[in-house]
């Protein structure tokens, strides 16, 4: 009997241990389920390209930035009066003239709105163009108040490597009558480059009856070398 007792006690032994070796096996064979983790591309924010910043503020340029004071800058006008108050080399700078009221086309014999006039600069090399300041004329003693007397009413202005090959960058075909001595400030578009600037007009404001002129006051043009 006692015999007996003990082969069963050894058998359920047995059974134990296969049962505890079988079930520990299984844990270590099967994998535990684990959640993906997402790609950092999926949860990231997207960086932030900071916005390029083409040019200057307009209202911090100085006259560093102003082209037409390089010391290569030539000027050539379909026309000029030509005098100690109207002369072409007052459109780049007339600090030294006490008379200076700007520059004139002139042509002798008459003259419609539809006389083409031009200003041609030419820099002396390429630069990077960015605004244009026109000034519009401003004299209030001579004959009276003329402020904006003479600003085209249709113009564009373009650019070229050569003098020969024009791009338009603006084009105003209804262009308002300046009512103070402000510029006329031009933001031209991104990339424009050249080592001549011209003024196109293609109407031209009426000064009185019968008389037709452009006439600026002075002109400055922002940029940077290349």
């Amino acid at each position: 009997m006692k015999k007996k007792n003990l082969v069963l006690i050894l058998i359920s032994c047995m059974l134990f241990s296969a049962l505890i070796f079988t079930s520990c096996d299984s844990n270590e064979m099967t994998p535990r389920e684990r959640t993906p983790r997402p790609s950092p591309t999926e949860t990231d924010p997207p960086e932030e390209t900071p916005e390029a910043v083409r040019t200057p503020n307009p209202a911090r340029l100085g006259d560093e930035n102003n082209i037409l004071l390089g010391p290569n800058v030539e000027v050539e006008v379909s026309s000029d009066v030509g005098s100690s108050q109207w002369n072409a080399e007052f459109l780049i700078d007339h600090s030294e003239s006490e008379t200076a009221l700007g520059w004139s086309s002139h042509l002798p014999g008459e003259m419609d709105e539809s006389q083409e006039q031009w200003i041609v600069f030419d820099f002396g090399s390429n630069y990077n163009i960015y605004y244009v300041y026109l000034y519009p004329r401003q004299d209030t003693e001579v004959v009276g108040d003329m402020t904006g007397e003479g600003f085209p009413l249709a113009y564009r202005i373009e650019v070229s490597n050569d003098g020969e090959q024009w791009t338009e960058v603006f084009q105003d075909d209804n262009a308002e009558m300046p009512t103070t001595s402000d510029p006329v400030v031009i933001v031209l578009p991104e990339n424009v480059t050249g080592r001549y600037w011209r003024l196109y007009a293609t109407e031209l404001r009426e000064l009185s009856e019968g008389l037709y002129r452009m006439q600026f006051f002075q002109i400055k043009i922002f940029g940077s070398g290349r």
